[in-house]
């Protein structure tokens, strides 16, 4: 059995972002959300301070790159599922 939980970020703060309704609650178990990313920087450390996220990142490709986060909760708007969920695998 895996001891270790994986490390999980988000891409954008979404609306519901305090909610027990967002996936990353549902899945503390399994894993540890570690990372926030955003359009700025600035948001990102706000978010990240605000959730205490130890990571924030200016971009979602940032986010991306990371090699130690191994899913993205991706809360952006309807039109940006598509390209951002294909850029993550």
């Amino acid at each position: 059995m895996r001891k270790k939980k994986r490390e999980m970020g988000r891409s954008g703060r979404g609306q519901n972002r305090h909610s027990e309704g967002d996936p990353s609650h549902a899945a503390k178990r399994m894993v540890e959300v570690t990372a926030i990313a955003s359009r700025t920087l600035e948001k990102a450390q706000q978010a990240a301070s605000s959730l205490g996220l130890p990571k924030a990142y200016g971009s979602y490709e940032e986010l991306l790159s990371d090699p130690e986060i191994e899913a993205i909760y991706n809360p952006l708007p309807n039109h940006l599922h598509v390209p951002w969920s294909i850029r993550c695998g």
